[in-house]
């Protein structure tokens, strides 16, 4: 199985609004996802997201990277599953 890169928001975080039109750009494209924690509570609880934004790798079912607060551009993108 391939990688998967979950990006964990809330519609009311300010450092989540910076890193959105990146996020967008990437989910696009089909090389992340956008997981919005007001409307998923069940998968932000499993991956024990505690605080927006967190981005999460996962990869086989395992979660293999997790970086909390933002990210720049180049981050994210050497981040994104390809």
């Amino acid at each position: 199985q391939g990688d998967t890169l979950l990006w964990f928001h809330s519609p009311m975080c300010g450092p989540c609004r910076v890193m959105h039109p990146q996020v967008r750009a990437l989910a696009a494209k089909g090389r992340a996802h956008e997981v919005d924690v007001t409307q998923h509570h069940a998968l932000a609880r499993a991956l024990h997201v505690m605080a927006t934004p967190t981005t999460v790798r996962v990869r086989g079912g395992k979660v293999v990277d997790v970086r909390l607060g933002v990210l720049t551009a180049a981050e994210l993108d050497r981040l994104a599953c390809r």
